[in-house]
């Protein structure tokens, strides 16, 4: 039998703190990030299967600070940017360019 680590959490008081990994069947990295009583805070990455990035977030005080979603070669899709109650947009086709902002 073969074990596989999938996800690795650790905890306190029953909640998820500090630092959490996820991986693929392959082994490869799936999910990084940190989280403080069960809340996700700081930077969260996903990646593709094939270790390109897929999302990154940031979460500060509980709020939302950016977001940015990757093509699975790679390139930006959109990145999210959060100021109060402003909201910042920008997407962008599979070659880079912007295509709505």
């Amino acid at each position: 039998m073969k074990l596989e680590i999938r996800n690795i959490f650790s905890y306190k008081s029953g909640k998820r703190n500090g630092k959490v990994f996820s991986f693929y069947e392959n082994g490869r990295l799936k999910k990084e990030g940190t989280y403080s009583d069960d809340n996700p805070i700081g930077i969260t990455k996903m990646y593709y299967e094939n270790g390109n990035p897929k999302m990154e977030s940031k979460i500060e005080d509980g709020k939302n600070l950016y977001y940015k979603e990757y093509y699975e070669n790679g390139q930006l899709k959109q990145e999210v940017y959060y100021e109060g109650d402003e909201i910042r947009r920008k997407m962008y086709d599979i070659s880079g360019q912007i295509i709505n902002e």
